[in-house]
């Protein structure tokens, strides 16, 4: 969890690395699921369905504080 956040090639690095200045270090998951939807409101949403979720806690050797972000898209 931590090289996603703090890692060169994490996927949320850009957002948890310098030039932003913190006073702590975070750590956290992503993720990306995609699936069909089949469900009575297709024809108004479509079938792909891809949902994203960001989780996270800081500091990272300390953790105080955590957070989740969950938003579907389709």
């Amino acid at each position: 969890m931590y090289e996603v956040y703090n890692g060169n090639e994490g996927t949320a690095a850009s957002y948890f690395k310098y030039p932003i200045v913190i006073d702590f270090t975070a750590a956290g998951k992503t993720g990306t699921a995609q699936s069909l939807y089949y469900g009575p409101y297709r024809d108004y949403y479509g079938i792909e369905t891809e949902t994203h979720t960001l989780i996270g806690f800081a500091p990272y050797d300390n953790p105080e504080v955590s957070f989740s972000v969950y938003f579907s898209v389709g």
